[in-house]
């Protein structure tokens, strides 16, 4: 096994079992000013994923902004969290490989 992916496996193992502590710890702090310069340029509904959308704050934002929004993340937990948080759709997946179309998205805001 490769480095890479012990890590991988070692991180996705972290945040399905302390997924309630890092909603808890990062579903109050406001991304906002890190986001409306991403989104400037993109037209209201556009398509966005969220790499790495963790509990969903940013995906709640975006999805609260009117734009059409999928969060993905390696934690089935983490997306469980967000779809709830956010009421948009959540992907369990691998960024590294992702389950949709090339250029289905205009912006792919990514937390790691």
């Amino acid at each position: 096994m490769r480095v890479y992916d012990q890590q991988l496996t070692d991180t996705k193992a972290f945040y399905d079992q302390h997924a309630a502590q890092y909603a808890e710890a990062t579903l109050s702090q406001s991304m906002e000013r890190w986001l409306i310069p991403f989104i400037a340029t993109l037209p209201v509904g556009a398509p966005i994923i969220d790499l790495g959308c963790g509990a969903g704050r940013d995906l709640k934002w975006l999805h609260t902004a009117g734009f059409n929004v999928v969060g993905l993340d390696l934690s089935e937990p983490l997306v469980r969290i967000a779809q709830r948080h956010s009421n948009a759709p959540g992907v369990v997946g691998d960024l590294r490989y992702l389950p949709f179309a090339d250029n289905a998205f205009g912006l792919l805001p990514v937390s790691w």
